[in-house]
């Protein structure tokens, strides 16, 4: 040991292990790192799609709703309009003869 030559190459070799234990580390963090981000990336790739689906069902919900009002308007309208006095309807049930006449169907009783 008392050659300085020999003490400089077990240091060299020594700074090769640290190096290459420093390369290694290095590279297992890189892997964790990349872990992570693949996950993070996919988890948010996940909350937009669902995201999106929800805004279509809510914009789909919205539709059947405002649909489900026009039909509602249109059949209040239809009642008020069509039926009644004024709607030109013959047809309905006939005391005399204690039968339904129907005006679409003449003839045809129940």
């Amino acid at each position: 040991m008392n050659n300085p030559f020999e003490f400089q190459n077990d240091l060299n070799a020594f700074r090769g292990a640290v190096a290459g234990e420093q390369a290694n580390y290095d590279n297992r963090i890189n892997i964790l790192q990349n872990n992570q981000l693949a996950k993070r990336t996919k988890a948010l790739t996940r909350a937009k799609e669902f995201a999106e689906k929800v805004q279509a069902q809510k914009a789909l919900e919205a539709e059947q709703e405002r649909q489900a009002q026009i039909n509602a308007a249109r059949a209040a309208l239809a009642y008020q309009t069509q039926t009644g006095e004024g709607s030109g309807y013959t047809g309905g049930f006939d005391p005399s003869t204690q039968n339904y006449d129907d005006p679409f169907d003449p003839g045809q009783t129940e």
